[in-house]
């Protein structure tokens, strides 16, 4: 795809959103194909551009948002019933908070965010409540100690979870002040829904983090054209929600305070490669001359077969090179020792099965 229809479709998010205008866009046959690889067919019909597009994308999505949502929010309830606060996180409760419908953003599962020490009494009331861990059979180990989140599945409605006590891996070297993160956060009305939300400063640099891990790595942090990276790679989403959660850009109140969190969790370079992406969207800056790219197939699933993405094993290499000396290897070999072990659990209750079978 030409650089040209790139810098086309971003101004007419940017306007859009900024001002409620509707400029001209790529032809028909590009817009389809930037919205289609970012999964922005329902946003695109809420906003009514060229809504007789993606009306079935929208109806489809409805179908599953309700149901994922009503769902989010009873297990969301009965996990603060128990005294284990719970945050909703993006997926259709970021859809109602920031669009006003749960089907505005496409999502693949439901994330909820739980404190550490109660992960496991949180898992067993989940499980309780008919989900079930994927892949069956595998310790709880295996996620501890290599993982950010229990995936989980509904028996009932086949709809994904992740249980998480942490937004990114073990070995990514931030340092998350969790506590802080429950106790400043606040129930808000949505609708006729309510649940737990992070503080705004909060929340700026959590949708930073998922954002930083999941664009595709690149030589130049601090290139321009990131933000083009991201919308060829399928992950524009994410940048919508770096814009509608008010990630500030200019200096300021607002701006020191960002950066001073982003320091104390030790989060600077993705705090920085979130603010470089949204301000090159904003600027729409792209150089024409870096020729034509290809837009990566939409991926409805990302999870490989033990919970999470393969391309997790580049965040060891990073933290094993940043990482605290002879600590980091340690960590390493003692948490990859114990998911192993796991693994080796699994497999072989897999045979067990297999052969009762």
């Amino acid at each position: 795809m030409h650089p040209e229809s790139i810098q086309q479709f971003a101004r007419l998010l940017v306007s859009r959103m900024e001002t409620g205008a509707e400029v001209a866009g790529p032809s028909d046959a590009d817009l389809c194909s930037l919205v289609e690889a970012n999964r922005l067919g329902p946003l695109f019909y809420l906003w009514g551009i060229r809504p007789e597009l993606w009306r079935d994308l929208y109806v489809r999505n409805v179908s599953r948002a309700e149901p994922a949502i009503a769902l989010g929010l009873d297990v969301a309830g009965r996990l603060e019933q128990a005294e284990i606060p719970c945050l909703p996180l993006r997926g259709p409760f970021w859809g109602m908070q920031y669009w006003g419908d749960p089907a505005a953003r496409t999502f693949s599962d439901l994330d909820l965010l739980v404190p550490s020490d109660h992960a496991e009494r949180a898992l067993t009331l989940l499980e309780k409540s008919g989900f079930n861990l994927r892949p069956r059979g595998m310790p709880t180990r295996f996620f501890r100690s290599v993982h950010l989140h229990y995936p989980l599945v509904h028996s009932a409605t086949g709809i994904f979870c992740d249980l998480h006590w942490a937004v990114d891996h073990p070995f990514s070297g931030g340092r998350i002040p969790y506590e802080s993160i429950f106790a400043e956060s606040t129930f808000k009305t949505f609708g006729k829904h309510q649940w737990r939300v992070a503080a705004f400063p909060h929340e700026w640099l959590l949708a930073a983090l998922h954002f930083a891990k999941e664009l595709p790595p690149s030589g130049n942090e601090s290139d321009s054209t990131l933000w083009a990276r991201a919308l060829i790679s399928g992950q524009f989403k994410q940048v919508l929600d770096l814009s509608v959660c008010g990630l500030p850009l200019q200096c300021g109140s607002a701006y020191e305070v960002a950066n001073r969190l982003a320091r104390e969790w030790h989060v600077e370079g993705a705090l920085n490669r979130a603010r470089t992406v949204l301000q090159g969207f904003h600027d729409l800056q792209i150089p024409l001359a870096l020729g034509d790219l290809d837009l990566a197939a939409p991926q409805d699933s990302f999870m490989g077969p033990l919970g999470f993405r393969a391309k997790r094993l580049g965040d060891v290499m990073t933290y094993l090179r940043k990482g605290s000396g002879w600590r980091a290897g340690a960590h390493l070999i003692c948490a990859g020792c114990i998911a192993a072990a796991c693994v080796a659990v699994w497999k072989i209750r897999n045979l067990r099965l297999s052969g009762a079978a």
